[in-house]
Order: C-alpha cells, then structure tokens, then sequence
C-alpha cells in the first residue's frame, strides 16, 4: 500500500504507479543542446569559456608613450587585433 506524506492513501497514487519512468541516454548531447539554446534565446550573453574567446581572437593594448593635452594632461591607447 502506497500512502503520501500524511499517511493517507489517495486516488493519484495508483495513477503514479502506473506512469512509465524516462530512461535518460547519455547527458553531454543535453549540455550541448542547452549552450545552443541559450545562444539563440539571449544573444548578448555569449556563453563562451575564457579559452574559447582566446581561440577567436587577441587584442591587446598598449600605453602610448607621450602624454597629450595642454590643460588636462592624459595618456592614450593603442588598441589592436590579430584577426
């Protein structure tokens, strides 16, 4: 006999013991399926790994020697890729 939380027998427990149970498969294809899914749903969230951005490209910046600016003095970059 199959009683719930309180002990009581109800009319859903006959019904759950009859529903089949999944039998899941291999759970990388779902973590693959998910990342997809993320991309599409929300494309400003890139969803890549540190070394996957490193993969695409390298920027690198660089501290411009001479200072600019009469008044206010102030340093420039120089911001390049490889790509």
């Amino acid at each position: 006999m199959v009683c719930n939380f309180f002990g009581l027998r109800t009319v859903f427990d006959d019904i759950l013991l009859e529903l089949p149970v999944p039998k899941l498969g291999e759970l990388s294809d779902m973590r693959t399926l998910r990342h997809t899914v993320r991309k599409e749903r929300s494309p400003n969230a890139l969803c890549y790994s540190y070394a996957d951005l490193c993969d695409l490209d390298t920027v690198t910046v660089a501290l411009v020697p001479e200072k600019k600016g009469l008044i206010l003095k102030h340093v420039e970059y120089e911001v390049s890729s490889q790509v």
